[in-house]
């Protein structure tokens, strides 16, 4: 219920509402259900939740967390001469503040 009231606030721009978004949520709660299963729990707990909170971001959103910023993150894991001829090298962009 508290991920469902924060999907609302922070997707839907609505305080004090339930998300409709049932995919995104059937999605949520089947992977925090692999993770009880996994760990042999009967229930699912709001700590599986969160793990699959974890689990569902994006890979961009992983990487800045990891890293700090997307870029960052790209930034270690391909050397220079890489950067210089992989074809999603954007050297010469601005800033998006969805990677920075």
């Amino acid at each position: 219920m508290k991920e469902a009231r924060a999907r609302a606030a922070k997707v839907d721009n609505i305080n004090n509402a339930l998300t409709l978004r049932l995919r995104e949520l059937g999605g949520l709660i089947r992977a925090a259900g692999d993770l009880a299963v996994g760990e042999n729990a009967e229930l699912i707990t709001a700590k599986h939740i969160a793990g699959a909170v974890e689990r569902s971001k994006s890979a961009e959103e992983q990487i800045k967390d990891r890293y700090g910023s997307y870029t960052k993150g790209l930034g270690t894991d391909i050397s220079s001469a890489q950067k210089e001829k992989s074809p999603y090298y954007f050297w010469n962009q601005t800033k998006d503040s969805m990677f920075h």
